[in-house]
């Protein structure tokens, strides 16, 4: 002691806060420190002691997105419901958009969604998955040797509407129509289902929709053509219901051999 006082700094007890007293909960591991203690906590614990609940519900079997077909206008389909619970054993309260598991859908996608809350600590979790429901599917249209096929190219799966052409210096058959239009709907068939498997030298001696160019270098007049004929023929409906994708930009073109 110097004049009444510690010459240097007052002594202190170490590990006065210990691991000894076994700090740590729900599975904590206590690391010793200087005057002081640690918890490393185990999943879904934090907090100085490990006492604080920060687990969200956790999810099982939560169903995959589909994509369905129907040749109807509507499907009905049953799902999994996914389970959820809490790894810490408190209640959960689960919801959904959907009173059951089971629904007819019409065409179109659809989102279900759960979703989980543990009240004890208002977490919560979701699970959500696209129910998908479409027209059976079309084969893959083939093209008139020295011709090309025109589809719209949006909405196909949906439905495609064709319309059929020859190069220059060709043109089609006379028993087929090129006002003709083939069409795919919801049966997955083709109407009419017989193509015309060539085009023949020389002019058109008939009708003429498209004009007649190489199908490789010259489609722009001709996806002009289509999109003309689109919106004048009974399948209006796919360019009135997507006026800004109902465009010669957005056509198919399949070429012949």
């Amino acid at each position: 002691m110097v004049n009444g006082g510690w010459s240097r700094s007052t002594p202190r007890c170490l590990f006065a806060e210990s691991c000894r007293s076994g700090p740590c909960q729900n599975g904590g591991t206590c690391v010793d420190g200087l005057a002081r203690y640690d918890c490393v906590c185990g999943s879904g614990w934090t907090g100085k002691n490990c006492d604080v609940d920060v687990q969200a519900p956790v999810v099982d079997q939560c169903p995959s997105s589909v994509r369905l077909t129907t040749s109807s206008r509507e499907m009905t389909y049953t799902w999994t419901v996914p389970v959820f619970s809490d790894p810490h054993g408190n209640p959960v309260k689960t919801s959904s958009d959907y009173d059951s598991n089971n629904f007819t859908f019409p065409w179109g996608d659809f989102t279900v969604l759960y979703t989980a809350v543990k009240p004890s600590n208002g977490l919560e979790t979701n699970c959500s998955f696209t129910i998908s429901v479409r027209p059976k599917p079309c084969p893959p249209i083939v093209a008139p040797s020295d011709g090309y096929v025109l589809c719209n190219g949006w909405r196909a799966d949906y439905g495609q509407y064709c319309l059929v052409g020859c190069n220059a210096n060709y043109s089609l058959p006379r028993s087929f129509d090129a006002r003709q239009w083939l069409v795919c709907g919801a049966s997955g068939h083709w109407a009419p289902d017989l193509f015309p498997l060539r085009c023949k030298v020389g002019d058109a001696g008939g009708h003429v929709v498209l004009t007649p160019g190489d199908c490789l270098s010259g489609t722009h007049k001709q996806k002009e053509d289509f999109i003309h004929a689109l919106k004048r023929s009974p399948f209006n409906s796919v360019c009135i219901d997507n006026p800004t994708i109902c465009s010669p930009d957005n056509v198919n073109v399949v070429c012949g051999a």
